[in-house]
């Protein structure tokens, strides 16, 4: 095992990793691995939702809330997507580090027949939203989560980040930290900025001219009301979560200034912790740089303490 400083380009933090250049891994990590215990589990009212849990400890509904461990939810990107239960080393580590991970995989995802991808157009922001917030409060129910905010935790990346911000936004009051990695904010700049415009008007139930005029180069006032009203920029100032920003600067699927925008609109309602990192060099994936996982941990890790 070898240890590395990095300095991040602002000069905010200073994160001290180790990176594991092992082709076989220690008995230790091993054995640590070997525990880790992937359960499928439907979501009742909101199929065909399918939630993947990954946990460090056996999963068992005799547990009480105040012995389970802190619970990780990420709802994918796409939308029309999904997570599956291959070996991930961001949630093998997340769940090493003694988190029980949740992906949701909700109406809308690949793999569930194409009615339920034709489905959630007409419903975006709706659909895939409750389904990610319905995640956390069943596992809660059933014993195999937390009822305490500060065990409950976000992350999500692209669409992903889209239904975090809504989530935090609309139920101010359900997590501890969220974590987001270039998030969709408001389709009426994002329509006018992305490399696939064409996702903007699709995903919001709007057919996209492709025809006799080409695209559009200009939003209508029709399809603007329906950006606007479905985009989570509009509920900015009711976010009480404290938010950590993942920025690729190279982006073009979501450009940076979408993150920009919601980072700015949080410190306008002065109602929440926010910070913002960016990444030169890097685009959609933040592929480039270890950083941004130091981070997203730090941060899950100082609101998932028990309360002073």
């Amino acid at each position: 095992m070898r240890s590395f400083f990095f300095f991040p380009r602002h000069g905010e933090r200073i994160c001290h990793l180790g990176v594991a250049f092992q082709l076989t891994p220690s008995n230790a990590v091993t054995r640590a691995l070997d525990k880790i215990e992937y359960t499928l589990l439907p979501l009742p009212k909101h199929e065909p939702t399918e939630l993947i849990l990954v946990s460090p400890c056996p999963v068992s509904t005799t547990t009480t809330g105040t012995t389970v461990p802190p619970l990780l939810v990420q709802p994918h990107g796409g939308p029309h997507s999904q997570a599956v239960t291959e070996f991930s080393y961001s949630r093998a580590a997340a769940v090493l580090h003694g988190y029980r991970f949740v992906d949701v995989n909700y109406p809308g995802s690949t793999g569930f027949g194409q009615k339920t991808i034709d489905d959630l157009p007409p419903l975006l922001g709706t659909l895939e939203v409750e389904a990610t917030l319905a995640a956390g409060r069943y596992l809660a129910e059933v014993g195999l989560a937390s009822r305490e905010r500060n065990k409950n935790l976000l992350m999500g990346g692209s669409h992903g980040g889209w239904t975090a911000c809504h989530l935090t936004a609309r139920w101010p009051g359900e997590y501890g930290a969220v974590v987001m990695r270039n998030p969709v904010t408001d389709l009426v700049a994002n329509a006018s900025m992305t490399d696939i415009p064409d996702w903007c008007y699709e995903e919001a139930g709007i057919a996209y001219p492709l025809g006799v005029g080409g695209p559009p180069s200009l939003v209508s006032p029709e399809d603007y009301r329906r950006f606007y009203e479905i985009s989570p920029m509009r509920h900015a100032e009711r976010v009480t979560t404290p938010t950590l920003l993942l920025i690729g600067m190279e982006d073009r699927r979501v450009p940076p200034n979408q993150g920009r925008a919601w980072y700015h609109a949080l410190k306008k309602a002065k109602n929440v912790d926010v910070e913002m990192m960016t990444f030169p060099g890097n685009s959609h994936p933040i592929a480039e740089t270890v950083e941004y996982v130091s981070f997203s941990f730090s941060l899950s890790s100082a609101y998932s303490r028990e309360p002073d």
